[in-house]
């Protein structure tokens, strides 16, 4: 059996074990219960520690799994694991609409005064926009970053008053009922409500600038393992288990590898 020892310090009693957030000599209680003081920001700086060492040991665990989907595959240059979106379908949901609607309608009075006073801004960029290869990425996932979108979906009035035209107040009622219309007969549960079966209900100019322009951490590695010409073994894994896979190739490259 390894013996952990912990850094000793010197108490009123003698020497003693060493709080590991603050250095500090640890009291006798303090030492019998754990490795750190009873202090708010001891606790507070020990808990977001275990948050971050937990976080790895999932990180560690998925990435494992998105390695034995693809091991002994030729052709597969490195492997990635992205989050697996895994909720349920649910219908229509009337008071999630209502709650919508206020929020668009509250926006859209916002976006009218802003179209009238500055004029529209300029578009935002989508993370995946004119890369197929990073919109397969995206797919595999499901929509995990949608969740966040809630009854409001980010729509906000800098965007809202770019869709506004000429004539922002005219423009405003008809385009409160377009977004309405596009409302899926089923969405995700626990997601925005515009996350439906074949993905966001919203074409990619009715979005909002924030679902254009994220891209997830994992979205970010895809990017960087593409551009660096590498065929990515990619799994979207939940709780440690890969549940949908695919090859995603450079653009200039076929996602099967060639022949031995």
């Amino acid at each position: 059996m390894v013996e952990i020892r912990r850094p000793l310090g010197h108490g009123p009693l003698g020497p003693a074990p060493l709080c590991t957030a603050c250095g500090t000599p640890l009291g006798r209680l303090d030492a019998a219960v754990g490795d750190h003081c009873r202090t708010l920001a001891c606790r507070a700086a020990m808990a977001v520690r275990r948050d971050r060492a937990a976080k790895i040991a999932r990180d560690e665990r998925d990435a494992a799994s998105a390695r034995a989907v693809f091991a002994g595959r030729p052709g597969i240059e490195a492997t990635l694991h992205l989050p697996a979106f895994d909720r349920p379908l649910l219908p229509h949901d009337p008071a999630r609409a209502a709650t919508f609607r206020a929020t668009l309608t509250a926006a859209m009075a916002e976006a009218v005064a802003l179209a009238t006073e500055a004029g529209p801004e300029p578009e935002a960029s989508a993370p995946g926009s004119g890369r197929p290869e990073l919109e397969q990425g995206c797919a595999l996932c499901g929509g995990s970053c949608c969740r966040f979108g809630g009854d409001h979906a980010f729509l906000a009035a800098p965007h809202l008053a770019r869709r506004l035209g000429p004539d922002p107040a005219t423009a405003a009622g008809p385009t409160i009922e377009a977004y309405m219309a596009r409302l899926p007969a089923l969405s995700y549960a626990e997601s925005c409500l515009f996350h439906g079966p074949a993905g966001c209900a919203l074409d990619r100019h009715e979005r909002s600038d924030i679902c254009n322009a994220y891209r997830c951490a994992g979205l970010g590695r895809l990017a960087d393992l593409l551009d660096r010409g590498r065929r990515v073994g990619a799994s979207a894994v939940a709780e440690g288990v890969a549940t949908r896979s695919a090859v995603i190739a450079p653009a200039h490259l076929s996602a099967a590898p060639p022949p031995v």
